[in-house]
């Protein structure tokens, strides 16, 4: 009994030593880099009219390299956390709201190869996913690869829209 009241007061004195250490609290959050950044060539934005429904007028296209370049530096190391899958569907419904945007990062212009999607949502959450959203790990479970930013950036939005003259 006696051993076991010592190993107990041990435990208990080591729990609480490490939930008071600065690393105690377990983010999810984790910077995020942007892969084959230097192999994109064409930035493709899209937005929806009041309807809801994406056309030609809500439609950009970007090949100017010094803006590309720009976008993917502000985009790039961005801390950000990975979603619920009950957080990423609601805000996913949001994408055909006016005021939500895709761009999506590609090696061609007909997005046919390489491409790296970023949502912006109108309210500052910056969705960051891979192709497929999912990729195979070691052990044949998938990766999540979906991520929101650990910020609200409600102040990005405009500033991407004004560098790369999206005027819808």
């Amino acid at each position: 009994m006696k051993h076991f009241y010592m190993i107990s007061v041990c435990m208990i004195a080591i729990l609480f030593l490490n939930a008071c250490s600065p690393n105690a609290v377990k983010t999810k959050s984790r910077v995020l880099n942007i892969p084959n950044s230097n192999q994109y060539t064409t930035l493709f934005v899209q937005g929806v009219n009041n309807n809801g429904v994406s056309t030609e007028s809500t439609t950009a296209f970007i090949s100017d390299h010094n803006q590309l370049s720009a976008f993917i530096k502000k985009m790039d190391k961005m801390e950000v956390e990975q979603p619920s899958g009950k957080e990423l569907t609601d805000k996913i419904k949001d994408l055909n709201k006016k005021g939500n945007y895709i761009f999506v990062l590609s090696d061609k212009k007909t997005m046919d190869n390489k491409v790296y999607t970023i949502d912006f949502f109108s309210d500052g959450t910056v969705l960051f996913q891979k192709p497929n959203g999912k990729k195979p790990a070691a052990n044949g479970a998938g990766e999540k690869l979906m991520y929101f930013s650990a910020e609200k950036h409600p102040k990005l939005l405009h500033e991407m829209k004004k560098r790369l003259n999206i005027t819808f």
